[in-house]
């Protein structure tokens, strides 16, 4: 599948730049660049198609977070993969509770743009390995609560867990673990309720904050 992907930034030399970049990567068909949010919307409500959006966060207008709270409401489908200098917890955890699939910093590699568009368009989370750094070496304490969950989680809850973490969609969960996919689901569902989570990707951020996984498995 040749994908349309959107670069929302506001930042002409770095959106240019990863532009040029994305026309020599073999599953992308089409960049288009928005400098803010606002833009990005415009297009969107014309019927425009886009398959991935690369959002920076802090942008005039429109910014990156509100932004993909709009995408959100709109069209589920779309793969959001904020693209930031801004490594902070509360920005990383502001894009993740607006939707967003993944995170990457500016001072990525291009090999990893790739993944990155790899690993989100088959469904799964993507963050960059400092980020993933930032979130455990930010070692928040367990509340009760937390504890309380963490100690529901089943044996086999743990295995299917770590492997979401990993990246494994639910199909290659279900050839590892020797269980259908139905059940890879069921234990998806289960781990979502105990940790009050929405999605995969909090589910990631919750894993990582509670030291379930570390940067090793992911």
């Amino acid at each position: 599948m040749k994908l349309k992907v959107a670069i929302v930034d506001d930042h002409p030399l770095f959106s240019e730049g990863l532009k040029y970049y994305l026309s020599s990567v073999a599953s992308v068909n089409e960049v288009k660049l928005y400098s803010n949010g606002k833009e990005f919307l415009y297009d969107s409500v014309r019927g425009e198609k886009t398959d991935l959006v690369f959002m920076d966060i802090n942008m005039p207008v429109l910014d990156g977070i509100d932004t993909t709270k709009a995408i959100r409401q709109s069209n589920s489908e779309i793969k959001v993969v904020a693209i930031s200098s801004l490594e902070s917890i509360e920005h990383i955890e502001q894009m993740i509770d607006a939707g967003a699939n993944g995170y990457l910093t500016k001072s990525l590699s291009a090999n990893e743009i790739e993944l990155a568009i790899e690993t989100v368009i088959k469904g799964n989370s993507y963050f960059s390995s400092n980020i993933i750094s930032v979130l455990t070496k930010k070692n928040l304490k367990r509340t009760f609560d937390s504890k309380q969950l963490i100690n529901m989680i089943s044996e086999r809850e743990m295995e299917v867990l770590k492997l979401l973490c990993q990246g494994f969609d639910r199909n290659k969960i279900s050839d590892l673990l020797y269980i259908t996919e139905r059940t890879v689901d069921k234990h998806r569902q289960n781990l979502l309720e105990k940790t009050n989570c929405d999605n995969t990707v909090q589910l990631l951020l919750f894993s990582l904050k509670n030291n379930l996984v570390s940067i090793n498995e992911n």
